[in-house]
């Protein structure tokens, strides 16, 4: 299903050694800094996105929030200008999309948020990026079973200090 997509291949390409890019979770905000804002903040994020050392996942229910946000009116005039729907295509190519088959063992405060959570734990992710307070305070909890929740400014440093990788 990936294979073959160029978007989501490792820079290495085929060499053996090669490891397998590490699944991670962006919420909303981050995605907007990602797409539409083109935050310096978030651009490490981005380049290993595009490298293909992170594979992002994403799931029905966090597209629907996504589509949600874009069509509030404090978007539209910037989204026209970058071109929501080129931006919209190149997130569905970019983003594997996993069916959220099971539920956190954690609970956001934010019920709205859950979903990213859950996402994760479907998806045997090894982060979710995030700028959310309410998914941060659950950071502690979530490393003990595997989960990073980290703001996107730590992509570098979490991803080349040994983060797991693999699918």
């Amino acid at each position: 299903m990936l294979a073959g997509n160029p978007l989501l291949e490792p820079e290495c390409g085929r060499r053996s050694n090669c490891a397998a890019p590490g699944r991670v979770v962006i919420d909303t905000n981050v995605w907007l800094d990602l797409f539409v804002f083109r935050d310096p903040g978030v651009g490490e994020l981005g380049q290993a996105l595009r490298a293909g050392s992170l594979l992002a996942v994403r799931s029905q229910r966090t597209d629907a929030e996504l589509l949600e946000v874009l069509t509030r009116p404090q978007f539209t005039q910037r989204l026209a200008a970058a071109g929501s729907p080129a931006l919209l295509h190149r997130w569905r190519t970019l983003a594997h999309c996993v069916e959220e088959r099971v539920s956190a063992p954690w609970t956001c405060s934010d019920p709205e948020d859950q979903k990213f959570l859950d996402l994760a734990c479907s998806a045997a992710a090894q982060a979710l990026f995030t700028k959310d307070h309410a998914l941060l305070r659950l950071a502690r909890a979530a490393r003990r079973a595997g989960l990073q929740i980290i703001k996107p400014g730590a992509c570098l440093s979490w991803h080349a200090c040994g983060a797991p990788q693999g699918g």
